[in-house]
C-alpha cells in the first residue's frame, strides 16, 4: 500500500522515541489506520471504521509486531506486553479504545488524527495517504503546525520534561543481554510492578540504573566463575551449581568453548564460535 503520513519533529523530544520497539509499534499503527472513512466486512457485519480508526485484535497485533532478539531469533511479544503497551498510549492520550456493539471487535482510534494529519497546502485533498490531487506538480508541504505526538509536558520555561517510561519485559532482557547481566528480566519487572515502580519510597526515574544494582546484588559475584578444569569465562560468563557453562540470561555453551569476547557476542551453534550480535 502506497502513501504517507506526517510526522512532527518533536516526536524526537517524546518518550516514545527513547524506545526503539514502541516507536516502530507507533508508527505502524498510524500506518495502519484508515486515511478516510471506509467500510470493512468483519464476521459476516459492515462495519464502517471511521478516518483515525483501526480494528485490532492482540493476537493481531502480536502477529504483526513478531521481532527478533539479540540472537536473531524471531519472538512474538506476549499479550501482556502488547496491552501495556496499548494503555500507555491510552494513558497518554494517544489512542482510545472501544469494542464495537455488534462484532465485539476493539476499534483502536488515534487521538486527533484528523486534525494532524490534514494538509493545507494548495493543490492537496486532505487525506494523508494521497497526498495531491489529480494533476498536482508539486507534493504536499508540511504545515509545522501540525503534530502527530502532542507533548503536553511543556512547562512555562518551554522546555519539555521527560516523563519515566515502566520498561517492558523485552526491553529489559534486551538491556540484560547487552550488557552480558544475569539478572531475570520477568522478575525484575514483576516486582516493581507490584511495587507501585517505586525503589524504596521514591518514583523509579531510571530503571536501567536498578538492573545493574540488582546485578551488583545478585549477580555473579555469588556464584563460582571457573570450570573444574579451570575453563576461562569472557565477559557475562558463569557457571551454575549443576556444572553448566552460561551467558547473558541464562543461555549454554559448551565448557570448552573460548572466553566469550564481549556482551555483544553470541555463541553460534552453527559455526561452533562466538559471534558478534546484529
Amino acid at each position: 500500500m502506497g502513501g504517507w503520513i506526517k510526522i512532527y519533529q518533536t516526536i524526537r523530544e517524546h518518550w516514545i522515541w527513547e524506545r526503539p520497539r514502541y516507536l516502530k509499534w507507533w508508527l505502524d499503527l498510524l500506518m495502519l489506520a484508515e486515511w478516510k472513512d471506509s467500510k470493512r466486512l468483519v464476521k459476516s457485519v459492515l462495519v464502517t471504521i471511521k478516518r483515525g480508526q483501526l480494528i485490532a485484535s492482540v493476537h493481531y497485533l502480536q502477529e504483526r509486531w513478531v521481532y527478533k532478539d539479540d540472537d536473531g531469533v524471531k519472538r512474538k511479544p506476549s499479550e501482556h506486553t502488547i496491552l501495556k503497551f496499548l494503555s500507555l498510549l491510552e494513558a497518554d492520550q494517544m489512542i482510545s479504545r472501544a469494542k464495537h456493539p455488534v462484532i465485539r471487535a476493539t476499534i483502536i482510534a488515534i487521538v486527533n488524527y484528523a486534525d494532524y494529519q490534514q494538509n493545507n497546502a494548495t493543490g492537496c485533498n486532505g487525506y494523508g495517504n494521497d497526498p495531491c490531487n489529480e494533476g498536482c506538480n508539486d507534493p504536499c508541504t508540511e504545515d509545522k503546525n501540525n503534530k502527530n505526538i502532542k507533548d503536553n509536558r511543556e512547562g512555562k520555561s518551554g522546555k519539555s520534561e521527560k516523563r519515566f517510561s515502566p520498561p517492558s519485559i523485552e526491553e529489559v532482557d534486551s538491556y540484560i543481554r547487552e550488557k552480558g547481566y544475569t539478572v531475570d528480566a520477568e522478575r525484575f519487572v514483576n516486582f516493581y510492578e507490584s511495587k507501585g515502580r517505586k525503589v524504596g519510597n521514591s518514583p523509579m526515574k531510571d530503571w536501567r540504573a536498578a538492573v545493574r544494582t540488582w546485578e551488583k546484588r545478585d549477580g555473579r559475584g555469588a556464584r563460582k566463575t571457573t570450570t573444574a578444569g579451570g575453563t576461562t569465562l569472557g565477559v557475562g560468563e558463569w557457571i551454575d551449581e549443576q556444572g553448566n557453562r552460561l551467558y547473558g540470561s541464562g543461555k549454554r555453551v559448551p565448557l570448552n568453548a573460548p572466553p566469550r569476547p564481549g556482551a555483544d557476542y553470541y555463541w553460534s551453534k552453527e559455526s561452533n564460535s562466538w559471534i558478534a550480535g546484529v
